[in-house]
C-alpha cells in the first residue's frame, strides 16, 4: 500500500464532506479552527470558493471530490462481489483505503466488475469523468399512510455505523421488496416470510422506490425458516449474498428450481444439515437467510 501524508487524508474528507452538504442543496460550513483553516487552503487551490459564510465547491473542486467517492464505492463493491468479508466491515476498510488507491487500479477493477452503477449500499458510483447517475427514491420516514404499500429499497445510508448495523442485523438490504404497513410511529416492513418493526432513527436511513409487485412474491421466505422434515423449492438467491460465499452456494446446488429439504438440524439449532441434489450440505443461519424458497 503507498504511504500518503496526513494532509492528502484531511483533504480528500474534507472534499467528500463538502460534496455531500452541497448535495443537500446546502453550503459548507467548517466545524472548527483546524478545519477552517483547511478549506482556507482549498481556497487557494481553487477547489473551493466562499460564499455567504460558508463555502462552496468549485467545479474542480466537484471533480477530485467525486473522484475520491468512486474509489470508495468501487472498492465496496470490489469488497462484496470477490471477497468474503463482512458486510459491516466494508465502509470502514474503504474508508482508509480510498486515500491510497490509484486510478489504474480502480478503472481495472470497474472493468472487471462488469462497470457497475451503484455499490452494495446502493449508492450511485460516479463514472471517470465525475458524473453521478441520480437514482429517484424516497425516505422512508416520509412515506404517508395511503401512498403504495409495495417498495424495493434502492439505499441503506451507512451512517451512522450503528444504526445501519442494526439494519443489517434486521435483514434488510439494497433489493428487497417491502410491504409497508404503517403503526403509529414506527413502521412495520414484511418481506421473505418476515415482520420487523422499524423506528423513526432507522427509517431516515432507508431509501425506497415504488414497484408493482405480484403478491405471490410474498410467498417467498427464508430456507432457514423451514423445520426439519420440511421441504422447499428454490426460487432465488438473496440480492444481499454476495462474492464467494454466493459462489459457493451455487457449485453446491442452491440454484433456481432445485429442491431442498432439512435433514437434521444441530442441538444448538446451527448449523443445519440440508439434503439438496443427493447430497447432505450443513449451513449456518446467517447463509440459510439468503436462500429464498417456496414452502412444498
Amino acid at each position: 500500500m503507498r504511504r500518503i501524508g496526513k494532509y492528502k487524508i484531511n483533504r480528500e474528507n474534507l472534499l467528500k464532506k463538502a460534496l455531500k452538504i452541497q448535495t443537500e442543496h446546502k453550503k459548507f460550513v467548517p466545524a472548527g479552527r483546524s478545519e477552517k483553516k483547511l478549506a482556507e487552503r482549498l481556497v487557494s487551490e481553487g477547489l473551493l470558493r466562499k460564499e455567504n459564510g460558508g463555502y462552496r465547491l468549485t467545479e474542480r473542486g466537484k471533480t477530485e471530490a467525486a473522484a475520491i467517492i468512486r474509489k470508495h464505492r468501487l472498492y465496496e463493491t470490489y469488497l462484496a462481489k470477490r471477497t468474503g468479508i463482512d458486510i459491516k466491515d466494508w465502509h470502514r476498510l474503504a474508508e482508509n483505503r480510498e486515500h491510497h488507491l490509484d486510478e489504474a487500479t480502480i478503472n481495472k477493477w470497474e472493468k472487471e466488475l462488469g462497470f457497475p452503477l451503484v455499490d452494495p449500499h446502493g449508492d450511485p458510483i460516479p463514472d471517470a469523468g465525475g458524473q453521478v447517475e441520480v437514482i429517484e427514491s424516497i425516505l422512508l420516514n416520509e412515506l404517508k399512510p395511503r401512498q403504495a404499500t409495495f417498495y424495493k429499497i434502492v439505499h441503506l445510508e451507512d451512517e451512522p455505523e450503528e444504526i445501519y448495523n442494526r439494519l443489517i442485523d434486521k435483514g434488510l438490504y439494497p433489493g428487497v421488496i417491502i410491504r409497508v404497513i404503517f403503526n403509529k410511529d414506527k413502521w412495520q416492513l414484511a418481506f421473505e416470510g418476515l415482520e420487523i418493526e422499524i423506528p423513526e432513527e432507522e427509517a431516515r436511513l432507508i431509501s425506497v422506490k415504488k414497484v408493482a409487485v405480484d403478491p405471490a412474491y410474498f410467498n417467498l421466505i427464508r430456507l432457514s425458516s423451514l423445520k426439519e422434515g420440511e421441504k422447499g423449492k428454490i426460487i432465488r438467491l438473496s440480492d444481499a449474498l454476495f462474492g464467494l460465499t454466493r459462489q459457493r452456494l451455487l457449485d453446491l446446488g442452491f440454484v433456481r428450481n432445485a429442491i431442498v429439504s432439512v435433514y437434521l438440524k444441530a442441538p444448538l439449532r446451527e448449523p443445519v444439515a440440508y439434503d439438496i441434489k443427493g447430497s447432505t450440505v450443513a449451513l449456518r443461519k446467517e447463509q440459510a437467510d439468503k436462500i429464498l424458497v417456496i414452502k412444498l
